[in-house]
């Protein structure tokens, strides 16, 4: 027998000859192959990997934390395998045969042994076991054991000590025994006992059985599931590893790093979503719920009892009291819930009832759903809509009882036992067998009805059809589908919604909702209808609700920020506070204030009162009888249908009217409004009817003051003031200007004046320099009013009638701003050198009659361009063709550059090598030229 002995350094030693020899390595991580024979390995210090190989050999890993190889397990081999002090493993991967041991006693017998004969090896000083790839027996002992299964199916029980135990990819059966233990299944259909005190099992892939046994806090862990996973306490899990798994006595979950679902259950549940953006929904008890990354939602929709949760303080009081952690979204009740965001950016859902929410900091999203709601929007650019209520009165529930189908022979009746129940959502009393026969089936009939119910409804509403209950079909053949129809008294259908068409599957519903209207008063009628030619159909249809919807008055409060809300159905109070908000009324008798900021405020229908107080406002009150107030600033308000009054207040104001705003009984009231404290407005306030011409309005003024025009305008059909009908009037006051335009610019051509967006690439239009010339391209750029809104320096100039004199225009003209007017005379000559100078229609407003417009169908600029750069006839003045250069090219689209692009080559290289036609001035050689 050789003796080997190592040195305080790591040694490695290899027996390749294969004889009994004995080792004493010392210090140092040492390895050590002993090989055949009968060998004694001692480790010494620190932390050693050792293996003896075939033979009966004995191994001390000593001091530290060692790492034994059991051997092979060919002959009868006995091993001694001693870890001595640290945290030692013995591994018997490299066996040929399964292991069943118990670190109780220290005992390891392979099975089956090997050659006939009992292979038993001793351990002492061992915590962790590698077992092999067979299917092992592994007992750990009373301290904290790692054990690991390996492949095959294998049983691991932990026994006392916080254990951690790692099942493998085959089927395992874990146990944990006392002690809060890890439990890993791996892949494969395990079987995880958790045991007693508060154990982790992570089941892995696979469909695992996951029982806490003992213990008040057991958790089920997703944390390695590689997508996200829908599961509830102690139910059946769907989505990545929990796919499949059934849950058992089970009190906390935690997610993945994806998107999870996670619901508890009556007790006090702790629910960790992990990463991913979680839907979190604790239930009954006092919970804990944890979002972790991402951005994840506390729902308690599930609730029968109102919540007052607040992500501000991180408690929610309802059926329970929970701790919130790492929680950006909250949905409430269908009671009347208080939710509270927090200074990030939330998204708060009341539901059904009269919420109250406070969106607190943030650029928050608000829904306050259907109820009477208080919304404050808090600080932040918010988004928030108020909703509607539901109200009962046409209500009906089927409860207690099913409408069901007897078989397809007309014999074999459905009863209690025939059907597939969820305990929780089921309301079927009839049970013990008992045969309810609601309908027979033709197994040819192709239709099958299921449910026809008539009902009444006071009134015209809106509606929701919700199934609360189930919905479970059973042996379906040729089943196409399943179809809901609403009829009326004259069996004119109403509303209808085919369910999974082609399908032959059709899973468990709860709040299944439909939506739709009564178009009036009077009795209806429900069908469920089965579709396809199937000869064993069947289904039941439990607990059924049709909800009409009416208005919800919310107070809705946007707060700091650039918000928008929308206030939905019902007379609501909106206040967009500080910052450029944008607020709609929808229906009903609202109320919107914008507050400080530069707000856009939308009425909707009804009699809505809009004041937009401080700043530059935009107003619209739409349809009905509506105030508007602009208070300070240079405010734009618009009535809409119905007699308005519109008061501008302090600042220029514009007042736009339309055809459809003046029809009906009333006038319009508009008063320009002034400074407190000033007998006479100062301001510049203005009316515009842009879409009337001069022959058909008519103004009679009181007062001719130029700072206080007082009158009445009143405005003819299309007929005009020879021979019209009067369709409108509006009475004024404090008024400083009335314009008007006519759209459609004429252009000179050889066909006479033509309106320039008839013009095409082809036409021949006269210009000052050349005479006629063929115009090469033709193009249109569309903006909407809001557009407009948004960006002021887009509006358009209009240029009113006679606004240079005798030298025209012959009709109120709309053009760009950056489109150029010509101008001729002495003086340009004196002051430019030039006789003929242009000047951009934006430097033209405050010097001559020419304002900034904003049009509330938007406005399209047309754009036409020769060879070179023109001079043409527009409504009987000189206006530019369009010039190209990077400053005009770089507003238009990229596909119109393109197509411009391909016409004039050369433009892409040099984009401001398209000469001018005349000098062009700046704003302020403009106002000199212009002055005096």
């Amino acid at each position: 027998m050789a003796t080997i002995t190592g040195t305080s350094g790591a040694d490695i030693r290899n027996d390749t000859v294969g004889t009994s020899d004995s080792y004493d390595m010392l210090a140092g991580n040492d390895t050590v192959f002993a090989g055949a024979g009968n060998d004694t390995v001692f480790g010494g210090d620190d932390n050693d990997i050792l293996e003896g190989g075939s033979g009966n050999d004995r191994l001390f890993g000593g001091s530290g934390d060692d790492y034994l190889y059991a051997g092979t397990f060919i002959g009868p081999d006995s091993d001694s395998l001693d870890g001595g002090g640290g945290n030692d493993t013995v591994d018997f991967s490299l066996g040929d045969a399964a292991v069943n041991l118990t670190l109780i006693g220290g005992a390891a017998v392979f099975n089956p042994p090997d050659e006939g004969n009992s292979d038993r090896d001793t351990l002492t000083g061992i915590e962790h076991i590698v077992g092999s790839n067979f299917a092992d027996s592994i007992t750990g002992d009373t301290v904290a054991n790692r054990l690991f299964g390996g492949a095959g199916s294998d049983s691991l029980f932990g026994g006392d000590g916080a254990d951690t135990l790692f099942g493998g990819n085959d089927g395992d059966s874990l146990s944990g025994g006392t002690g809060a233990d890890v439990l890993f299944g791996g892949a494969g259909a395990d079987t995880l006992f958790g045991g007693d005190q508060n154990d982790t099992l992570i089941g892995g892939a696979g469909a695992d059985i996951i029982d806490g046994d003992g213990g008040t806090g057991d958790t089920a862990s997703y944390v390695d599931s590689a997508s996200g996973v829908v599961v509830t306490v102690n139910s059946i899990g769907t989505g990545g590893d929990a796919a499949g798994d059934t849950l058992v006595d089970i009190e906390n979950l935690t997610g993945s790093n994806f998107s999870d679902a996670l619901i508890g259950n009556g007790g006090n549940n702790v629910l960790d979503g992990g990463g991913g953006n979680d839907l979190l929904m604790g239930g009954l008890g006092n919970d804990t719920l944890i979002g972790g990354g991402d951005t994840d939602t506390a729902s308690f929709a599930g609730s029968t009892t109102a919540v007052n949760a607040s992500l501000a303080t991180n408690i929610a009081t309802g059926e329970g009291t929970d701790s919130l952690s790492g929680i950006e979204n909250l949905v409430g009740t269908r009671g009347n819930d208080t939710l509270t965001g927090d200074d990030t950016a939330n998204r708060l859902t009341g539901g059904l009832g009269n919420d109250t929410i406070s969106a607190a900091g943030g650029n928050d999203t608000v829904l306050g759903g259907a109820g009477d709601d208080t919304v404050d929007g808090g600080s932040g650019n918010d988004l928030i809509y108020g909703g509607g209520t539901a109200e009962t009165s046409a209500n009906f529930i089927v409860n207690g009882g099913f409408t069901g189908l007897s078989g397809s022979n007309g014999g074999g009746n459905w009863t209690g036992t025939d059907l597939e129940f969820n305990p929780e959502t089921a309301y079927f009393t009839g049970g013990g067998g008992t045969s309810n026969t609601v309908a027979e089936i033709d197994g040819n009939a192709g239709q099958i009805t299921v449910m026809n119910q008539s009902f009444s409804v006071g009134e015209a509403s809106s509606a929701q059809l919700t199934f609360r209950g189930i919905l479970r079909t059973q042996g379906q053949v040729g089943l196409d589908g399943y179809r809901v129809d609403i009829v009326d008294a004259s069996n004119n259908v109403i509303f209808s919604q085919t369910i999974l068409p082609g399908s032959n599957v059709l899973p468990n519903w709860t709040n299944y909702t439909l939506n739709f209207d009564f178009p009036a008063a009077g009795t209806y009628t429900l069908r469920f209808t089965e579709i396809g030619d199937g000869d064993s159909l069947g289904a039941l249809v439990d607990d059924v609700q049709i909800t009409s919807i009416v208005d919800g008055a919310d107070l809705l409060n946007g707060g700091d920020g650039n918000d928008t809300i929308y206030g939905g159905a019902g007379s609501d109070v909106i206040s967009g506070d500080a910052n450029d908000d944008l607020l709609s009324g929808d229906t009903g008798a609202d109320s919107l204030s914008g507050g400080t900021g530069r707000d856009t405020l939308y009425g909707g229908v009804g009699q809505d009162t809009l004041l937009g107080d401080g700043d530059n406002d935009v107003l619209f009150g739409d349809a009905g009888n509506d105030s508007l107030d602009g208070g300070n600033g240079d405010d734009i308000l618009r009535g809409g249908e119905g007699p308005d009054t519109m008061r501008g207040g302090a600042g220029n104001d514009v007042f736009l009217v339309q055809l459809d705003e003046v029809l009906g009984d009333g006038n319009d009231i508009v008063d320009g409004g002034g400074n407190a404290g000033e007998p006479i407005s100062t301001d510049n306030d203005t009316i515009d009817f842009s879409v009337y011409g001069w022959d058909r309005v008519e103004i009679d003024y009181t007062s001719t003051d130029p700072l206080n025009l007082v009158g009445t305008i009143t405005i003819y059909d299309a007929n005009g003031k020879a021979g019209g009908v009067v369709i409108g009037r509006i009475d004024f006051n404090e008024i400083e200007t009335l314009i008007c335009f006519t759209p459609g610019t004429l252009i000179l051509t050889d066909r006479g004046e033509v309106a320039v967006e008839t013009l095409v690439p082809g036409d021949r239009v006269m210009t000052r320099d050349h005479g006629l010339q063929a115009l090469r391209w033709v193009g249109k750029r569309r903006l909407s009013m809001l557009d407009l809104v948004a960006q002021p320096e887009l509006r358009p100039v209009r240029i009113a009638r006679g606004a240079f004199g005798p030298a025209g225009p012959d009709r109120a003209m709309l053009v760009s701003p950056q489109h150029r007017v010509l101008i001729e005379g002495a003086k340009a000559e004196l002051l430019f050198g030039e006789a003929e100078v242009l000047v951009p229609a934006k430097h033209l407003v405050g010097q001559i009659e020419a304002t900034r417009a904003l049009p509330e169908e938007g406005v399209v600029y047309i754009h036409i361009l020769f060879d070179s750069h023109e001079i043409v006839q527009s409504d009987g003045i000189w206006t530019e063709s369009f010039q190209p250069a990077e400053r005009t090219l770089s507003a238009l689209d990229a596909d119109v550059r393109a197509e411009l692009f391909a016409l004039f080559p050369e433009l892409a290289a040099n984009a401001d090598g398209y000469d001018g036609a005349r000098l062009s001035l700046k704003a302020h050689e403009a106002r000199v030229l212009l002055a005096g």
